[in-house]
């Protein structure tokens, strides 16, 4: 003997139980890849929560990416910043203290962007998992 109820043909004429919420009642019943019957408002709920995982990995990776690409502009900026050593030794003390300054003023500029940058990742990591 086999009833209809709300889209799902059942046996014996007994209503299906949702295996995640146990509801008997919903407009359309489905099944998942195991087999398990589910209602429509689990299934939509757990499809949701698969897309917002992938989301939330792709937006993680891209930040990562990001930020290793910035570390990568912030050495090139030093090494930039810092001219090759000369073999002459006429190089004056202002010179050197001119170079020690760019030196001292780039590592502090790529230490703050660093600092930043973590922050924000980690600002922006913290509202995806809200």
């Amino acid at each position: 003997k086999q009833g209809l109820y709300a889209g799902l043909v059942v046996s014996g004429g007994e209503p299906s139980c949702c295996s995640q919420c146990k509801t008997d009642f919903t407009c359309r019943w489905r099944r998942d890849k195991g087999g398990a019957v589910m209602c429509e408002q689990c299934m939509s709920s757990n499809q949701k929560k698969v897309l917002k995982a992938e989301h939330t990995n792709r937006l993680k990776a891209a930040f990562v990416k990001a930020l290793q690409q910035e570390q990568e502009l912030d050495k090139r900026v030093l090494q930039q910043a810092t001219p090759p050593a000369s073999s002459s030794s006429s190089s004056s003390s202002a010179h050197g203290m001119k170079v020690d300054q760019v030196k001292a003023r780039a590592a502090s500029l790529v230490q703050q962007t660093q600092g930043r940058s973590v922050q924000t990742v980690s600002r922006h990591i913290a509202t995806i998992k809200q």
